[in-house]
């Protein structure tokens, strides 16, 4: 997709070693709040930059002409900004307005700002084991460690969040770890995926854990589904990537739960969990088609009322769902049993900012999605 922005301002620099000519910002389009990580490239060049917190670029070593210049970022529409004339001893200003596609990070920690010994908010670590260590001074619990204090090197310094072994020296036996690193509860729709790291910290002591699933609790009898289980851990960092899009529209919590028996130390680092909402295509195949079809809302965008339609070949329970750009719940719609045939869902968005929602329908397992804009 492409969202050309045209224009741009031009104002004089000082002129000072390298003068800056070419400077701005990019932004969220619906929050006006500045995006990191956006690729800025000029276009023709060989130059490009990524864009800090404050979402500011600048380019000093562009020659005069000129140029079509393109922001980039994942989850966001590409803008391209064109004929944006560079003059040497003058600095052209750029705003690139971006507009969030459904998608985004609901989880990016790197557990650098967190104070040794605790966890981030709204993380909680169960100990079901009453382990001791006589390496460490606490007992066997879930905790961000450093690399200085602790001498255990992190993926991406400084911190990372650990668990130690239940030392059998004070226990007279070898006695399993059962200690849950539990995550803040994920609540959206789309395509849901978690990525992280881990690592053993001795290659001699191999660790031994699981990533688990609960949609009910956030305690350890709740996570009865398995999505991984890693025995034997490599000592150099490991990224591992889990699918959790069955999940998609239901409240759900994930834990790390750590399981090995007279090990060592089990590190993670760097967990992002991301979601991306692929809007869905009506299938050719008739015997598909016939199943359910989900028609999205009408008019769309809509200035405050809008009618959400669906075919149902067969009386069906359905759930409508509507979620921001950020992935975070909205409204409910509809969950209740409807008999087959054509239906509608009349819809009024008081109190809603103006911008990009995405509408979720889910039939038993399966669930289609729909972007819906309001414009008020």
């Amino acid at each position: 997709r492409f969202r050309v922005d045209s224009g741009y301002i031009a104002g004089w620099a000082i002129d000072i070693n390298h003068p800056i000519v070419l400077t701005g910002n990019a932004r969220d389009s619906q929050t006006l709040l500045p995006i990191a990580g956006v690729l800025v490239k000029p276009i023709p060049s060989y130059f490009s930059m990524t864009t800090g917190a404050d979402g500011l670029f600048s380019f000093n070593q562009l020659e005069s002409g000129t140029y079509s210049v393109r922001f980039t970022k994942r989850f966001y529409d590409t803008v391209l900004v064109d004929s944006v004339e560079i003059i040497t001893g003058q600095v052209a200003q750029l705003t690139a307005n971006m507009l969030r596609t459904g998608g985004g990070e609901l989880i990016n920690e790197n557990f650098d700002n967190i104070e040794r010994g605790r966890l981030p908010a709204g993380w909680i670590q169960i100990s079901r084991d009453s382990g001791y260590c006589t390496e460490f001074s606490d007992s066997t619990v879930w905790q961000v460690m450093d690399n200085d204090t602790d001498d255990l090197a992190a993926h991406s310094a400084p911190n990372i969040v650990a668990n130690f072994y239940i030392d059998t020296t004070l226990t007279g036996d070898d006695v399993a770890n059962d200690d849950w690193l539990i995550l803040p509860q994920i609540n959206t729709a789309g395509t849901i995926t978690m990525r992280y790291w881990a690592a053993s910290q001795d290659l001699n002591f191999l660790e031994h854990f699981e990533v688990r699933v609960s949609t009910t609790e956030a305690v350890p009898d709740s996570f009865t589904t398995l999505i991984r289980n890693v025995n034997n851990a490599p000592a150099e960092w490991t990224e591992y990537t889990d699918n959790l899009s069955a999940y998609s529209g239901t409240p759900f919590y994930i834990a790390f739960h750590y399981i090995s028996v007279n090990k060592f130390v089990l590190k993670i680092d760097d967990v992002l969990v991301e979601y991306e909402v692929i809007e869905a295509t009506p299938e050719p195949t008739p015997q598909i088609a016939a199943d359910w079809h989900f028609l999205g809302g009408y008019p769309n965008p809509f200035n405050s009322t809008v009618e959400f339609r669906f075919d149902l070949a067969h009386r069906e329970r359905v759930t409508l769902r509507l979620y921001n750009t950020l992935g975070q719940f909205v409204s409910s719609l509809a969950d209740q049993p409807y008999d087959a045939g054509s239906h509608s869902l009349r819809f009024e968005a008081n109190g809603m900012a103006s911008g990009l929602y995405i509408a979720s329908m889910t039939i038993g397992r399966s669930s289609q999605h729909r972007k819906i804009i309001l414009l008020k």
